[in-house]
C-alpha cells in the first residue's frame, strides 16, 4: 500500500488492515485502525501506526493489562507498538528480540517490570519515555546503541545497571557538543549506577549533572571513562577507579561538589588522564583523601589532583613506581602521606618534581603505618633519589650510612624537622641541587674524608641556616659555588683530604667570623672568601702554596692571620689583590708565613700600621702595599719601626 493511498481523506474514521499488508500509509491521527489477525500477527507485521492512532484487533479495541508476554516468534518490537498502553505493568520479551523500536513502550505509566534480553542490540528513540513506574532497568551487554529520549522522564527510575561487556555502549543525542543536554535519561532521578563497560555519546554524557546520583560502581570491563562522563554529579561522595580503566577524559568528574574520596586501585598499567591544560578531571571537587594504586600519565601541569586545597591525606600503593611532575601541585593542605610498601620501595619511586611528592607541603610520612621520624637508609639502597623526602615534616633524625654513594636533587628539600647536624659520609660522590635547601633547623654540616672529591650542584643548602661547616675533602661544582653567599655561616673548619679550596667557594658569606685551614690544603682559589666582611680570624695550612687573587679581598674586619706551624710551612705565593681592602690587618701579617711572592696590589688599601717582610720574600708586585695610609706617613713609619728584611 503506497504512502498516499488515503491522501486528503479527511473524513476517514476507520480502516481495516488485513495481516497481508506489508506497508501502511499515513492516515489522519484520529483514525481507528482495525487489524485483522492476532497480536502476534500484529507485532510481526511491518505495519507501524503513527502516534495517536487507535488500534483494534479483529474489531475489538486493543486493551492490554497486567503483564504481557510477547510471543517467541517476535524478533523486533516495532515503533509505537505499545504506545500509551497505560495499564501494562510488566513485559516478558522473548530471547530472540534484537531491537526495541522508537516509542515502543512510551507512555506505559504502569510498567514497572521489564527484562531486556541479551539478544537486543538497539533501544530506539523514546522507547521507554514516560514509563513513570519503572524503578530499575538493566541494559544487557548485547545492546550497542541507545537512542535519544530512550528513558526520557522515567520519573521513578533510580537504579541503572549496564552489564559487563566488551563492546562500547553508544548513547545517541540530538546535541553535538559536550554541554548540550543528553535526553536519554532526562528527568530520571537516578541514584545508583553500575557501569560495566565503556560508553560513548555524541555530545553530552547521559549522566552529566545527575545530581541525584549517589552511588557509582565501575566494572572491570570499563576501559575508558569519557570526557564529562559524570560532570556535575553533585551527590557522589566517593568513587573507585578499577585497575582495568585505561583512560579518563577531560572534566570526567568536574563539579562533583560532594566528592571527597577517590580510590585508584592497585595496578601494573598506567592510568591516562586526557586533559586540556585548563580544566582537569577533578576540578571543583572538594577531595579530602586519595588512594593512588598505580602510575598516572598526564600532560605537564595537568595533574588530576592539582590545586586540591582540601586534600589532607594521600595513600600510595606499592605498585607505584613513578609520579609525574606537578602531580600534587598546589595541594597545600596535605598533612599525612601513607605508603603501603617498605622504605626501600618508597626510595625507589621516581619523583619528577617537588610537587610530585605528596609530602612537599610539609606532610608527615608513614611507611606501613609507622610514622617516619628517625630515618635510617636501608642497606640495599645506595642512592637517595631526587625529591624522595622533599617536604617530609616528620623526619627529625637522619642517619646516612657509608654505603650511600649519591643524594639526588631536592632529596631533603624543605624538611623542616631535620636535626641541626648532618654528616655526609666519605663514599658519597655527588649531591644534587637544593638537596638540603630550606631545612630550617640545619645549622651544622660535616663532610667526611673520602677518596674522591664531592660533586655539589647549585644551591644545595640555600635558605638553610648553616652556621658551621667542617670540610674534610675537596668539593667540585660546575656553576655556582654551593656555599657562596651563605649569610648565616659563621665558622669554617677545613682539614683532612682537602687540597684545594675552589674559586669563590665561600665568597659573600657576610657573617663568617673564623676560618681554620689545616691538613693538606695547597691552594686557596680566586675570590674564595671574597667580601666575607665579618671574617676576623684566619688560620692557614702549613702546606698552603698559593693564595689566589682576591681570595680575601674585602674582608675589612680581618685582624688575625696565622699559619699552622706544627710542620715547616711550605713557600707561599700571595696572589694579586689577595688581601686588598682588609683594613683591620695587623702589621705582623707576613710574620711566619714563609711567603715568597707577594702579588700586585696584594695588600692594596689595607692601612697597615707597620710591616715586617720576611727574608723568604723574593718578589713584591706592583702596588702591593699601595693606599696604606699609615705606611705612607713618615712619622707613622718611624713610630712603627718599619723593618725591611730581604727585597
Amino acid at each position: 500500500m503506497q504512502d498516499n493511498a488515503f491522501a486528503n481523506c479527511t473524513n476517514l474514521k476507520a480502516i481495516t488492515v488485513p495481516c497481508s499488508i506489508t506497508a501502511y500509509p499515513s492516515t489522519p491521527s484520529s483514525t481507528i485502525v482495525n487489524f485483522v489477525g492476532t497480536l502476534e500477527d500484529w507485532l510481526k507485521s511491518s505495519v507501524v501506526l503513527p502516534i495517536g492512532q487507535i488500534l483494534y484487533l479483529n474489531g475489538a479495541k486493543l486493551e492490554l493489562t497486567g503483564t504481557v508476554s510477547i510471543p517467541d516468534t517476535v524478533t523486533m518490537i516495532k515503533d509505537n507498538a505499545f504506545w500509551q498502553c497505560s495499564n501494562i505493568t510488566g513485559i516478558n520479551l522473548p530471547s530472540g528480540v534484537t531491537r526495541i523500536g522508537a516509542n515502543a513502550f512510551s507512555g506505559c505509566g504502569s510498567l514497572s517490570n521489564i527484562t531486556i534480553p541479551d539478544s537486543v542490540t538497539k533501544i530506539g528513540e523514546g522507547a521507554f519515555s514516560g514509563c513513570s513506574s519503572l524503578s530499575k532497568i538493566t541494559i544487557p551487554n548485547s545492546v550497542t546503541i541507545i537512542e535519544k529520549n530512550a528513558f526520557y522522564s522515567c520519573t521513578e527510575l533510580r537504579e541503572l545497571i549496564i552489564e559487563d561487556g566488551e563492546t562500547t555502549l553508544t548513547f545517541l543525542n540530538s546535541g553535538t557538543y559536550v554541554n548540550s543536554v543528553n535526553e536519554a535519561l532526562y528527568n530520571c532521578p537516578l541514584e545508583t549506577l553500575y557501569l560495566g563497560r565503556s560508553f560513548d555519546c555524541y555530545g553530552a554524557s547521559p549522566f552529566a549533572y545527575k545530581t541525584t546520583l549517589i552511588s557509582l560502581e565501575i566494572g572491570k570491563n570499563t576501559k575508558t571513562i569519557r570526557e564529562t562522563a559524570f560532570v556535575g554529579c553533585s551527590g557522589l561522595t566517593s568513587i573507585t577507579i578499577p585497575n582495568t580503566v585505561e583512560n579518563i577524559g577531560v572534566q570526567a568528574f568536574r563539579k562533583c561538589t560532594a566528592l571527597k574520596e577517590v580510590i585508584i586501585e592497585d595496578g601494573d598499567t598506567e592510568l591516562n588522564f586526557l586533559d586540556d591544560n585548563s580544566i582537569v578531571v577533578f576540578t571543583e571537587c572538594p577531595l579530602e583523601t586519595v588512594y593512588l594504586g598505580r602510575n598516572l600519565n598526564f600532560e605537564s601541569f595537568c595533574s588530576p589532583f592539582s590545586e586540591q586545597d582540601n586534600l589532607a591525606s594521600v595513600e600510595i600503593g606499592d605498585k607505584v613506581t613513578s609520579i609525574e611532575a606537578s602531580a600534587f601541585y598546589g595541594c597545600s593542605g596535605l598533612t599525612n602521606v601513607y605508603y603501603k610498601g617498605t622504605l626501600a620501595d618508597w626510595m625507589n619511586i621516581s619523583f619528577s618534581s617537588s610537587s610530585s611528592n605528596p609530602c612537599n607541603y610539609g606532610a608527615d610520612l608513614y611507611i606501613n603505618g609507622t610514622k617516619i621520624s628517625d630515618l635510617e637508609i636501608p642497606a640495599e639502597t645506595t642512592n637517595i633519589g631526587a625529591f624522595t623526602f622533599c617536604g617530609c615534616k616528620s623526619i627529625t633524625r637522619v642517619i646516612i650510612p657509608d654505603w650511600v654513594t649519591s643524594i639526588g636533587a631536592y632529596a631533603f628539600y624543605k624538611c623542616s624537622g631535620l636535626p641541626n647536624f648532618i654528616n655526609i659520609p666519605g663514599n658519597i660522590t655527588s649531591i644534587g641541587k637544593y638537596a638540603f635547601s630550606k631545612c630550617s633547623g640545619l645549622t651544622q654540616l660535616y663532610i667526611a674524608e673520602g677518596e674522591t672529591p664531592l660533586k655539589l650542584e647549585n644551591s644545595i643548602f640555600s635558605n638553610s641556616p648553616l652556621e658551621s661547616i667542617d670540610l674534610r675533602r675537596d668539593i667540585e661544582f660546575d656553576d655556582e659555588p654551593p656555599f657562596a653567599a651563605m649569610t648565616t655561616l659563621k665558622q669554617v673548619y677545613i682539614d683532612g683530604n682537602v687540597t684545594n679550596i675552589a674559586d669563590g667557594a665561600f665568597s659573600g658569606c657576610t657573617k663568617l667570623e673564623s676560618v681554620a685551614i689545616y691538613g693538606n690544603v695547597e691552594n686557596i682559589g680566586q675570590k674564595a672568601f671574597f667580601d666575607c666582611e665579618n671574617l676576623y680570624m684566619l688560620t692557614l695550612s702549613s702546606k698552603l702554596a698559593t693564595i689566589g687573587s682576591y681570595a680575601f679581598a674585602g674582608c675589612w674586619r680581618l685582624e688575625y692571620v696565622s699559619r699552622d706551624t706544627r710542620e715547616s710551612p711550605e713557600p707561599l705565593t700571595i696572589g694579586d689583590y689577595a688581601f686588598a681592602y682588609c683594613s683591620s690587618l695587623f702589621w705582623t701579617i707576613l710574620q711566619d708565613t714563609n711567603a715568597t711572592v707577594i702579588g700586585d696590589c696584594a695588600f692594596y688599601g689595607c692601612d697597615l700600621s707597620g710591616l715586617l717582610i720576611p727574608l723568604t720574600v723574593i718578589s713584591i708586585g706592583d702596588s702591593a702595599f699601595k693606599e696604606n695610609f699609615w705606611l705612607s706617613s713618615t712619622k707613622r713609619l718611624k713610630m712603627a719601626s718599619l723593618t725591611a728584611s730581604g727585597r
